[in-house]
């Protein structure tokens, strides 16, 4: 299952018939992955579920019920879902692209639900490197969109530490991979190794990393700004060089939630 940002949003939403989405295609944005949310609402249905709140739940295409444990595996699922697209949607860094491809059609435009890897080809929509972008803001950059990511993973590991840390990673055709470790420990550990590494200053020292005049905390933008030499803002999963900077509040705050 894979989180959306909205009716005019792509998410899975097939590019034809009478399900086809009114935004781009098979486009995706990790900054708006909130998995704490979920994972509340998943255990919110849990503890206070009654069966006449049953119709309230939507049928399947075919017409049968669901029920609260299918609603309780969606929100699950949109939790490892987010988790695995934001780990090829990233850097070592812990940038973020704004808007990535989620791309995994069903056999037809009439289908809702079927078997599919949605990050098999991300940070690309499909297999031809295809962009998108729903907001405006640049595709595969690290930007206003993605600047949320660094709050809403630390919310995750604030609220459900353990279920946070334990995030199962597949490879692009669906399979385990034991060997991986990716999740909101590893996300926001990312951001703070780079603040340690490409500071210059250390921000554990009071009054080290703002300096006059205006307590201007320029010591700290060599860690993001590409051009104080910041590296692995750019990556395989975050592609493109982004045309706004460290430098915007909306991009240098939500860094500082991942200490």
């Amino acid at each position: 299952f894979v989180p959306k940002g909205g009716s005019d949003w792509g998410g899975l939403l097939p590019g034809g018939g009478k399900y086809k989405t009114t935004g781009h295609t098979w486009c995706y944005s990790p900054g708006y992955f909130g998995p704490s949310a979920y994972r509340m609402m998943r255990d919110f249905a849990k503890r206070n579920w009654s069966p006449r709140f049953d119709s309230y739940l939507p049928k399947r295409q075919s017409g049968a019920a669901t029920s609260v444990g299918d609603l309780t595996e969606a929100f699950d699922g949109a939790v490892t879902a987010g988790y695995n697209i934001l780990y090829r949607s990233s850097c070592a860094s812990g940038s973020t692209s704004n808007w990535v491809g989620v791309k995994a059609e069903c056999s037809s435009d009439d289908e809702l639900n079927c078997a599919g890897v949605p990050w098999a080809h991300t940070p690309y929509v499909g297999d031809k490197n295809g962009t998108c972008t729903a907001s405006g803001t640049q595709f595969g950059a690290y930007g206003a969109e993605a600047s949320r990511t660094p709050w809403r993973i630390a919310m995750d590991y604030l609220l459900f530490p353990e279920e946070a840390s334990e995030v199962p990673i597949y490879d692009t055709s669906g399979k385990l991979e034991s060997g991986t470790i990716f999740n909101a420990q590893t996300f926001l550990n990312r951001i703070a190794n780079q603040y340690w590494t490409e500071s210059q200053c250390n921000g554990g020292n009071p009054g080290e990393c703002v300096s006059s005049p205006g307590q201007s905390p320029f010591k700290m933008a060599s860690a993001y700004d590409m051009l104080h030499g910041a590296p692995n803002i750019v990556c395989s999963g975050v592609p493109n060089k982004a045309n706004v900077t460290w430098w915007g509040a909306l991009l240098a705050y939500p860094t500082f939630t991942a200490f």
